[in-house]
């Protein structure tokens, strides 16, 4: 925590951050994204406009010891004279009220209810319970594997100190007792906002509450939206605290109930409708069944045609023609995954992943799939986990190596993970087993996504001390994961470009960091042998580098020789042989 008195413009210009432009403003103060220098880091930093007590610096405290991965890390307090500055690292996503009408689902809404849920349990059960008050859709963010993030914690207070004091919230989804002065609040405050919020995902409005009239449920949705759903929001929305559910492990429960019954009644209704619609007209069409049945089968042939057909007929076009070419290819076969695997190697060609591109694959693959609830995603994670790890870990490569925009890094350890995590359920849940030739042809790439997950980690730690003030990045592990990486028999598949990019991040750790290799216990001859190997790379790949390039890599090759020379010279009394 610092203390400055200078105006906020001077705190960016003058100290470690340097503001890059306001992104966002609220009741309680504006948010900008800033540049951390010594880490080299986006940041988001709040300027809160409130007097300095010491009540509020000892909340924003308690907030800044949270670890939780659906929150933001709180990085840094600094005071002014009259503000204070909260900063906290910077979440790349789009929140709930950006989610468009035709990408909205119920398997989306129950999946936000539920992670929400989550999150808040998780504050509500802090030593020191923390209320969050301002629940609402900018405030709760959605990263592009799905996963939410709940930011902005400029109303929180501790639920020890529950009188209001002046924190209303945001009009619309704040709890009436937050109006209240002096009115004591508990956990049902962010109770109501959390009905608030799914309230707005469900009628892309706000709650209209009152005592005595009923709530207007004027939703798209209407007949998606179960009569259990709109119970559990409108309990959630009760104007006094005393009808609302007492926490939210209540609420749950109350919601894992409702999600089982929706999807029974969904298989239900598909299995009704078909005994019901045979028995009605199987005295009457056994011939004309047999006709649409065949006329089905051919439409599904044609469309199979069709489907291929666009496929070819993209490799010749454009980006944004094929593009379109796919997005006709998904209509026509929604369960089909070839479409997209050209899609991503289309992009990665060119060795630069840009946002243009990026938005036309997170168009492509968040649209609803015609016909059903899901988007193309989560179709495939849930009927093709081999194709929906593969489809993360190329997404994750893709960020990882050629995005030109920010935050790439940070997206691809999100979709690393993603390909981890759905790999590791499956073997706990004893589902590998029965595709266990499949899984040795992935293992490479999913051995890969390990490597490149375990690297963001230390990525992540960088430039941050632990309580007891160590660095939390250690240098040896990061040059472990990269030895493992540039050994992977896997990594010569994935093409130059990359193979570029690891063999430039190991001569950086000879060059600069070797100190900290040699006293990690690396041996010489381990360091020798892998610097003989780069060297070797960088000559078979030469013809395919650009001169300049080529000279440079031979210059940082020699300096390396030299760095390990002094190093283990001077410590080991080794040299190199001459």
């Amino acid at each position: 925590m610092r203390n400055d008195s200078l105006s906020c413009e001077k705190i960016f210009i003058n100290r470690d951050y340097r503001e890059i432009r306001q992104i966002g403003r609220g009741g309680d103060g504006t948010v900008y994204l800033v540049f951390h220098k010594p880490t080299e880091q986006m940041r988001a930093a709040k300027c809160f406009r409130t007097e300095n007590s010491q009540r509020r610096l000892q909340e924003l405290m308690l907030i800044k010891r949270l670890r939780h991965s659906a929150l933001p890390q709180v990085l840094d307090i600094c005071i002014g004279e009259q503000q204070i500055w909260l900063i906290m690292e910077y979440i790349n996503g789009r929140n709930i009220s950006e989610i468009p009408c035709e990408e909205r689902s119920m398997i989306q809404f129950f999946s936000i209810a539920r992670q929400l849920s989550e999150i808040l349990i998780y504050l509500h059960t802090r030593p020191c319970p923390i209320l969050h008050l301002d629940l609402k859709p900018t405030n709760v963010l959605l990263r592009q594997d799905g996963s939410l993030v709940l930011i902005d914690f400029g109303a929180a207070i501790l639920e020890a100190w529950g009188e209001t004091q002046g924190h209303y919230g945001t009009p619309g989804f704040a709890a009436p007792e937050q109006k209240q002065q002096g009115k004591r609040i508990d956990v049902r405050a962010d109770i109501y906002g959390y009905g608030a919020l799914l309230y707005f995902y469900l009628c892309e409005k706000r709650p209209v509450v009152a005592q005595t009239k009923k709530m207007e449920w004027n939703s798209p949705w209407q007949k998606r939206c179960k009569r259990g759903v709109r119970q559990i929001v409108e309990r959630c929305l009760s104007p006094e605290p005393e009808g609302r559910f007492t926490d939210f492990q209540e609420v749950q429960k109350a919601f894992a109930l409702v999600r089982l019954r929706y999807h029974w009644y969904r298989r239900m209704q598909k299995s009704i409708g078909v005994v019901v619609f045979l028995a009605v007209v199987l005295g009457f069409a056994w011939s004309h069944l047999l006709y649409t049945g065949m006329f089905s089968e051919i439409a599904v042939r044609q469309n199979r045609k069709k489907y291929d057909l666009l496929l070819e007929r993209s490799e010749a076009l454009g980006f944004s023609l094929a593009v379109g070419c796919f997005e006709e290819a998904v209509k026509l076969c929604p369960g089909r995954n070839e479409w997209c695997f050209l899609l991503l190697e289309r992009i990665g060609s060119d060795y630069i992943f840009d946002e243009g591109e990026e938005e036309a694959v997170r168009k492509l693959i968040y649209t609803v799939l015609p016909g059903e609830e899901w988007t193309f995603l989560e179709y495939q994670k849930s009927t093709n986990n081999s194709a929906y790890r593969e489809l993360a870990y190329r997404m994750g490569m893709l960020y990882w190596y050629f995005y030109s925009g920010t935050g790439g890094k940070r997206a691809a350890a999100n979709w690393f993970e993603a390909a981890v995590d759905l790999q590791r359920k499956q073997v706990e849940s004893g589902e590998q087993k029965e595709n266990k030739d499949a899984c040795e042809q992935e293992s490479a790439w999913l051995e890969s996504a390990k490597i490149h997950a375990e690297i963001s980690g230390y990525y992540e730690r960088l430039g941050k001390r632990d309580a007891e003030g160590f660095m939390g990045a250690k240098y040896s592990s990061y040059w472990e994961d990269l030895k493992r990486l540039w050994a992977l028999d896997s990594l010569e598949k994935e093409g130059r470009g990359v193979q570029l990019h690891v063999a430039d991040e190991l001569l950086g750790c000879m060059l600069f960091h070797m100190q900290e290799i040699y006293e990690s216990g690396e041996s010489y001859e381990t360091v020798k042998k892998l610097l003989e190997l780069l060297e070797n790379f960088f000559q078979r790949t030469g013809k395919e580098m650009e001169a300049t390039d080529l000279e440079k890599a031979k210059e940082q090759c020699n300096e390396a020789r030299v760095s390990i020379m002094r190093v283990y010279e001077r410590i080991g009394g080794t040299v190199f042989e001459k």
